[in-house]
């Protein structure tokens, strides 16, 4: 469904309210925090709602807490213990989904994930923060205390300027190994996706990113490489002319 910030917003409350009566804490990341921290409310071309857990334990009494609820339906298959990163649940009521991702210390560095239906894990990498209470949307709730650093972890440094062809899942600094096999197959990926949605301009983001990794083991080969470009110059120019 095509994302409502006003109806996001519900969503968002009925978690909070949810979380917080079973002694939960949930804070928000990424595309929400950013619209936090930009724009004082959730991004209207954003497609759903980021929050985010630490410690992989916690994630069972998060379940437990929604589920009692009512209020929200949660994809269980993403449940699996100590390798969670990322339990995507809908808020019935609204239609709204939300990511929660579960943070794991390693390495001295907050990491989380997302993974992918092809069974591979792209990982992210934090510098570790502390919580601070805040008024978001009318609803109490928890950002990063240093939110200038995770966004520009997340966004890069010039986060505060709206950028509509920015691909977090290839350019994010936070992105661990990037270049390794698992980011060639998300990088291909996301090229398949800006060539299905018929939007050249990310499409030749994409490339313009992937050439950097072009050499490593993995990388997009030159018949590809050259196929690819000229379809990406021609929607281009397609899309000028309409």
């Amino acid at each position: 469904p095509k994302f409502d910030p006003v109806t996001a917003a519900r969503a968002l409350f009925d978690l909070q309210t949810v979380l917080a009566q079973s002694g939960q804490k949930a804070f928000l990341m990424s595309g929400t925090l950013l619209g936090y921290a930009r724009e004082g409310g959730l991004l209207a071309h954003d497609k759903d709602v980021d929050v985010g857990i630490v410690d992989w334990e916690s994630q069972f009494d998060v379940v437990i807490a929604l589920l009692r609820s009512g209020l929200f339906q949660v994809s269980m298959k993403n449940i699996s213990g100590e390798r969670t990163y990322y339990i995507p649940i809908r808020h019935v009521a609204t239609n709204t989904w939300i990511d929660i991702f579960v943070y794991h210390l390693e390495d001295g560095k907050l990491v989380t994930g997302v993974r992918n239906a092809f069974g591979f894990v792209q990982r992210f990498a934090y510098t570790p923060f502390e919580l601070e209470q805040v008024t978001f949307l009318d609803i109490p709730f928890h950002v990063p205390a240093d939110i200038d650093r995770n966004l520009t972890e997340n966004f890069g440094s010039g986060w505060r300027v709206s950028d509509p062809n920015y691909l977090s899942l290839i350019e994010a600094p936070s992105i661990l190994n990037a270049g390794d096999l698992a980011f060639q197959i998300r990088g291909r990926l996301t090229i398949l996706q800006m060539i299905r949605e018929a939007k050249p301009r990310k499409l030749e983001r994409a490339l313009e990113v992937l050439a950097g990794y072009r050499q490593l083991p993995g990388g997009i080969g030159d018949r590809l490489w050259q196929d690819l470009n000229a379809f990406c110059e021609a929607a281009l120019r397609e899309q000028l002319v309409a």
